[in-house]
């Protein structure tokens, strides 16, 4: 059976009182009616309202360890296969993309039912392997309705100053899903007799106004840089820089002597231990897709009862 992951809101959460659950626990699922994917059920005893596949059958109880991905709980049902095969239905050779995929939407919240997937599936049909970017920007543009492969090639090709790539930009800026929204602000500018081009990633809630996280990419001298700043408008906003190449030991240290520097007296606390090949290193203890950071964390959860 092909099995994806539910997604319920917070405020379906609180009207049922389950706003208590907290990311990795693990819990039952009683499946009571599912009309293509829009599903009633019962966690904890509670008759709740969630989004999944339409293939889940009523009267089953499934087991799920959840993920909060901003105001959005994640049900990721715990299955023995492996569920990125499941889902694209396509063993092999190309299971590494279809499991970055995977995880992608995830972290995206998107709903994967079957015209998602398709869209995904052609993706990897038209661009071959992609890497943990890539894939992330195509689980935000399935998300909001657009064609992933023509959001990628904006990046790529750092083609946001002509008009089509413009409206594109635009187009994805301003589409809304849920209460949380993220931009993409491709730039290019010189300064100093050097060259900067890159995107600024801004994801916004759109119910308070305020920036949850910030992400600039730069690329100087064919290597790209990642500056992400996480928890935004909190006091523990912290700052991480990612490197997509094997940097230097002289552009580390002007990295870190000079940041201080820039960020002043702002209240940020600032990882001088800057990550490179950020994309595809295994042995990172945060997993960073150009947008977000997940921290590997340990099994083993007791379940919730």
């Amino acid at each position: 059976m092909r099995t994806a992951f539910l997604g319920v809101s917070n405020t379906i959460l609180n009207k049922a009182g389950l706003d208590g659950l907290r990311s990795g626990d693990i819990i039952t699922v009683k499946i009571i009616e599912n009309n293509n994917g829009l599903i009633k059920a019962s966690i904890m005893g509670r008759s709740i309202l969630l989004k999944g596949p339409a293939n889940l059958q009523i009267g089953q109880i499934y087991r799920v360890k959840t993920q909060w991905t901003g105001k959005t709980l994640l049900l990721n049902l715990i299955h023995n296969k492996n569920n990125a095969s499941d889902i694209f239905g396509a063993p092999g050779q190309t299971d590494l993309g279809f499991s970055m995929l995977y995880s992608a939407a995830k972290r995206a919240a998107l709903h994967l039912k079957n015209e998602n997937v398709e869209l995904l599936k052609r993706l990897l049909r038209k661009k071959g392997p992609l890497n943990e970017e890539k894939a992330r920007l195509a689980a935000e543009a399935v998300k909001k309705g657009l064609a992933p492969e023509e959001l990628i090639s904006i990046i790529e090709h750092r083609s946001g100053e002509d008009r089509g790539s413009q409206e594109k930009t635009l187009l994805f800026n301003h589409l809304k899903d849920g209460n949380e929204l993220w931009f993409i602000i491709p730039y290019s500018f010189g300064i100093d007799g050097t060259q900067l081009s890159g995107s600024l990633r801004i994801k916004k809630n759109t119910d308070s106004g305020k920036l949850t996280t910030a992400v600039i990419e730069t690329e100087i001298d064919s290597s790209r840089l990642f500056f992400m700043i996480s928890d935004f408008n909190s006091e523990k906003r912290r700052l991480k820089v990612f490197s997509e190449q094997p940097l230097d030991n002289s552009v580390k240290n002007k990295i870190k002597s000079g940041l201080p520097e820039i960020l002043g007296n702002l209240s940020m606390k600032f990882d001088d231990n800057i990550i490179e090949n950020c994309f595809r290193n295994q042995s990172l203890e945060m997993d960073f897709d150009g947008f977000s950071c997940e921290e590997t964390s340990a099994d083993g959860i007791e379940e919730v009862v």
